[in-house]
């Protein structure tokens, strides 16, 4: 049976590969084509522009949708951020539903964490470092006030204490100013 290379598009007409027309046997050299294709070779683009048929050409669009793989997985996709509708580092990305550029104002880094958020973190952490370091060390205090041990005998562990202590009250300032 004779064949002839058609080009198959989906439902939006976006290009989906090569399928072929048979002969018609009722018909010698008549090739009836099949449904949502045409004989029309599509045009080569260069992602992401794909080839989407408009019942009467091809023509290249921007497509930055992900799609289902064979294995029922999404893949690609452009993803991208809208900083201007309050996208920030914490947003997931955004990914196209329908064909077409991404949107106006769309930047495709994730945007970076704050200055101020960084420092706050790393004051968050210092604070807790330090009130750990008490906690771990209260056994001190009961030892002297128990006896028989000396604050002689804990000095360096004392003299660390008053410094930890002293640190933290313009650490927590210093947060709550970032608040």
């Amino acid at each position: 049976m004779n064949t002839k290379t058609a080009y198959a598009f989906d439902e939006k007409g976006v290009f989906k590969g090569e399928c072929l027309a048979y002969e018609s046997p009722l018909e010698p050299g008549v090739f009836p084509l099949p449904a949502n294709s045409t004989y029309i070779v599509p045009p080569q683009g260069e992602k992401p522009y794909v080839p989407v048929w408009d019942g009467n050409a091809w023509e290249l669009k921007e497509d930055h949708r992900k799609y289902l793989n064979d294995k029922g997985n999404y893949d690609g996709g452009t993803p991208y951020w809208l900083p201007s509708e309050g996208d920030n580092y914490n947003s997931e990305p955004r990914y196209m539903t329908e064909l077409g550029p991404l949107p106006e104002g769309a930047v495709l880094t994730k945007p970076e964490k704050p200055q101020n958020v960084i420092r706050k973190e790393e004051l968050e952490k210092e604070i807790q470092d330090i009130k750990s370091y008490l906690k771990s060390t209260d056994y001190v205090t009961l030892k002297i006030i128990e006896q028989p041990e000396t604050k002689e005998s804990y000095a360096e562990v004392l003299a660390k204490r008053k410094e930890m202590r002293a640190k933290v009250d313009p650490l927590q300032a210093e947060l709550d100013s970032l608040v």
